[in-house]
């Protein structure tokens, strides 16, 4: 039997959820999902992935109250907090990079040096699969903000919520689910074990936020590959 891990509201101590707690197996089984998914996601145009991250956001806007409701139970913020620092923030997010998203990648031109007579041009690629590791306190602001940056850019995502707000990560994997692109984001849940699991499971880069003794273990980790 799989093991779990139960969230708990802050406040009164009740079990929200039982969730996996996913063993390193089943996250390189994310991250090759992922990564199955980045060939056509990184294909596609940016026009194309503004317009589907977009559609995530009215989403996000349709289900703003269950939203809500799920930051308020694992986190202990009353409503308007979770609705201007999390929500609000995650839409102006997403709205600055549709906006801004297509100048930042554009190729830039560069100095050939003594080439004079040679032109040369600076251009952005996606990366692969990102990593995100976020913490409890901003449980969908810092899981989004590196997630639709990533994704902006072409690249794919495994995110490992705080093992306190595992739901709102849930949560976050249902905004992206089905439809055409419905893998580019994969959510593993569970503790340190799970979150080391996706540091050496093969992500291309790793976002992280949290404690600095914790950052440390991280980079340990990421350093062999």
């Amino acid at each position: 039997m799989a093991a779990t891990i139960d969230t708990r509201d802050p406040r009164t101590g009740a079990v929200i959820a039982s969730v996996c707690e996913h063993d390193e197996h089943e996250v390189r089984d994310a991250q090759m999902r992922a990564r199955a998914a980045l060939r056509t996601w990184a294909s596609l145009s940016f026009r194309t992935r503004r317009a589907y991250l977009l559609e995530v956001r009215d989403r996000l806007l349709d289900s703003a109250e269950d939203l809500t409701e799920l930051i308020c139970a694992e986190t202990g913020k009353q409503p308007a907090e979770a609705v201007t620092t999390e929500l609000m923030a995650v839409c102006e997010t997403i709205q600055w990079y549709s906006r801004n998203g297509a100048a930042a990648l554009r190729p830039v031109p560069v100095a050939p040096g003594v080439l004079a007579h040679k032109r040369a041009w600076k251009e952005y690629s996606p990366m692969g699969v990102i990593g995100v590791i976020s913490p409890w306190n901003y449980p969908f602001t810092l899981s989004m903000t590196p997630l639709v940056t990533a994704l902006f850019a072409g690249n794919t995502v495994v995110l490992k919520p705080s093992e306190v707000t595992p739901t709102v990560g849930l949560a976050i994997r249902d905004l992206f689910a089905g439809g055409p692109y419905g893998e580019i984001v994969q959510v593993v849940t569970g503790g340190g074990p799970t979150g080391e699991a996706l540091v050496r499971c093969g992500v291309d880069k790793v976002v992280f936020t949290g404690s600095a003794a914790t950052g440390r273990r991280v980079m340990r980790a990421a350093a062999d590959s």
